[in-house]
């Protein structure tokens, strides 16, 4: 019997997150950057298709069904933002496979500007819960 993987959105793009931040910081080392590299290309170029695919399917969804979904739009979006995300990783793989090319442009660019493409889950507010507040 197989077991579902039960994984949040917001804790999968998360996980996306810490992994190209992992990523950023292999990919400032010369000669190394070309592991980094090859890694974000492989995943830049997967989540480029599969949100392509998701997209077209709900676009399509939204287009062609007779009661509209407002579900379908937020996950047009998102799946959407997943492409355009991956865009950005092929083209930081491919100046990270370059020696010295990422340590020129990519380290002032993350530390001085610190603009990076952030996923949604990313601008989300921590919040904890605190059993000592009683909301009236």
């Amino acid at each position: 019997m197989m077991r579902r993987l039960n994984i949040s959105k917001d804790h999968f793009e998360k996980i996306l997150s810490q992994a190209e931040q992992a990523l950023n910081l292999i990919g400032y080392i010369p000669f190394i950057s070309a592991f980094s590299g090859a890694i974000r290309s492989t995943g830049g170029c997967f989540q480029f298709l599969s949100g392509l695919c998701l997209s077209a399917y709900f676009f399509c969804a939204l287009a062609f069904a007779k009661t509209k979904n407002i579900k379908h739009l937020f996950y047009l979006k998102t799946s959407f933002s997943h492409a355009l995300h991956g865009i950005a990783n092929i083209i930081r793989a491919k100046i990270e496979i370059v020696p010295f090319l990422s340590l020129i442009l990519c380290l002032p660019y993350d530390r001085l500007f610190q603009k990076r493409f952030k996923y949604a889950a990313e601008n989300l507010p921590n919040v904890e819960i605190d059993d000592e507040v009683i909301d009236v």
